[in-house]
C-alpha cells in the first residue's frame, strides 16, 4: 500500500508530485524490467528509475502515453472546455461523464506526451 500511496501526494504548492518507482536490479533481465515498468504503471508510478542504459529506452517506452491513450485524452480535454463553454461543469463522451477529474487525468496525459516530445526532437 505505501508504494502506491506514495504516488498521490502533492506537494506544500498543490502541484503533483512525479512519483518514480524504485530500480529493477536484474539489469541483463529485460523482460523482468519490462514486467516491473507494466506493474508500476498500472499502480500510477510515473517512471522508474533505471540502473543500467539498457534499462532507459524500454522504461521510456512503457511509460510515455501511447496513440490511443494520447488521442482518447485529447478527446476528453475537448469535450470538457465545449461543456466549459455552455456553462456545464461535467461533460459526456462515449456514454461516460467527464468531469474536472477525468480533465485533470487527461491533461497529464497530454503533459506527458509534450515532454517526450520534447525530449526527443531537441
Amino acid at each position: 500500500m505505501a508504494r502506491r500511496d506514495a504516488c498521490h501526494r502533492r506537494s506544500s504548492t498543490g502541484k503533483r508530485l512525479r512519483c518514480m518507482d524504485g530500480p529493477f536490479a536484474g539489469h541483463k533481465d529485460l523482460a523482468g524490467f519490462e514486467r516491473s515498468c507494466q506493474i508500476a504503471r498500472a499502480m500510477g508510478f510515473d517512471g522508474k528509475q533505471c540502473i543500467h542504459p539498457n534499462q532507459a529506452t524500454a522504461a521510456n517506452a512503457l511509460f510515455s502515453p501511447g496513440g490511443e491513450e494520447l488521442a482518447h485524452a485529447n478527446e476528453i480535454v475537448h469535450a470538457y472546455e465545449q461543456a466549459l463553454a455552455r456553462k456545464q461543469g461535467a461533460a459526456s463522451l462515449n456514454g461516460k461523464m467527464i468531469d474536472a477529474a477525468s480533465l485533470r487525468s487527461a491533461k497529464i496525459v497530454v503533459e506527458k506526451n509534450r515532454l517526450v516530445a520534447g525530449k526527443t526532437n531537441g
